[in-house]
């Protein structure tokens, strides 16, 4: 139970906030007919980047090697 109070912890200080206004900017605004706004979108992806990724190197080549795949690489090119 205790790793479980762990990750919700975490999950609320690190990734919430930054997860929130990504999902704001490139989800919910849309759907209203607005433009995200691109500034906070790179601001919030770099921060969210920089936890997840920088910090831990197994996790940051893990991501790289999905990333490089071409099936990743197809739907990040549309």
């Amino acid at each position: 139970m205790a790793i479980v109070g762990v990750w919700m912890e975490v999950e609320s200080q690190k990734f919430e906030q930054l997860g929130s206004k990504l999902a704001w900017e490139l989800a919910y605004k849309p759907m209203f007919g607005m433009t995200a706004d691109e500034a906070i979108v790179e601001e919030n992806e770099k921060k969210l980047g920089q936890g997840l990724f920088d910090a831990r190197p197994h996790v940051s080549a893990w991501a790289a090697e999905i990333m490089s795949r071409p099936a990743w690489v197809k739907v990040g090119s549309t």
